[in-house]
């Protein structure tokens, strides 16, 4: 008998220190270290109480509210901790008739997974979100924060799958997935153009309370404090991206503390 066991050679990033990449070394994206209780989490609700003025009023819990006859409010739980979410966007040019170029997207791909892999060492929640189709579909790539060993595997899968076609614009997706990650979150925007479209759309979520950092590769450094974002620009001449060597050791280590699965074995009879 002959048997055919097709293999699949997954290219993780090249991960970069954060340093090295104009980042600094101690707190890099804010101050975000606060107690736990100080936050909630809006997507995880242990109960309703009575409506008090000062309530937003999206927190006002409608069914029980029927059921009671007096507006009740829901209570959510405290956060178990900091997580970061990174928004790759994957055009490289204002608009996508004009082209890519594959250089820029390859460090911008390195760049986001440079992030996870330094999110995962201080033990945070970790997740990706990419306008890039997850491979034979049309959907995008969506990683939700995590911090299970194998979290950081996962997301450097997916960013191994990036494509430089967009299944939509880096703004939209910002607005569409931010309402159900935790309310701690950091949202990290890893991207090589800089649209008004896209400064409207972190001011937005800046204004809405949201943490949020733009890490900027275009040619020229984006303007800095606007909307008072946090921003840094990480253009081709990087120190990261001229020390190859560097690069490979620190990837290395990263996928040093990936778990690797069991292997299987295969009995015939």
């Amino acid at each position: 008998r002959e048997y055919a066991y097709p293999d699949t050679l997954v290219v993780f990033p090249q991960i970069y220190p954060l340093e090295e990449l104009g980042l600094p070394a101690k707190e890099p994206f804010g101050a975000i270290r606060v107690r736990r209780s100080l936050f909630t989490d809006p997507i995880k609700t242990q109960g309703i109480r009575d409506y008090q003025p000062g309530d937003r009023f999206r927190d006002v819990h409608w069914k029980a509210t029927a059921v009671r006859g007096a507006l009740q409010t829901k209570v959510y739980e405290p956060s178990t901790g900091m997580s970061i979410a990174i928004f790759l966007n994957v055009a490289t040019m204002p608009q996508h008739w004009m082209g890519f170029h594959p250089d820029v997207l390859e460090r911008a791909v390195s760049v986001a997974g440079s992030i996870a892999n330094y999110g995962s060492q201080q033990n945070w929640g970790v997740g990706l979100y990419a306008n890039g189709s997850v491979p034979n579909s049309d959907q995008p790539i969506r990683v939700p924060p995590g911090r299970a060993p194998e979290q950081l595997g996962h997301v450097l899968e997916a960013l191994a799958a990036v494509t430089e076609f967009a299944t939509g614009s880096i703004e939209r997706m910002l607005l569409r997935e931010s309402p159900a990650l935790p309310w701690v979150s950091t949202i990290v925007l890893v991207t090589a153009v800089v649209t008004e479209e896209i400064m409207v759309s972190l001011i937005r979520l800046k204004q809405a309370g949201r943490r949020v950092v733009l890490l900027s590769l275009a040619k020229d450094a984006p303007p800095k404090g606007v909307g008072n974002i946090l921003t840094y620009h990480i253009p081709a001449s990087t120190p990261a991206f001229q020390k190859e060597v560097h690069g490979r050791t620190a990837t290395e280590a990263a996928l040093s503390n990936i778990p690797t699965p069991e292997p299987v074995k295969i009995e015939f009879e």
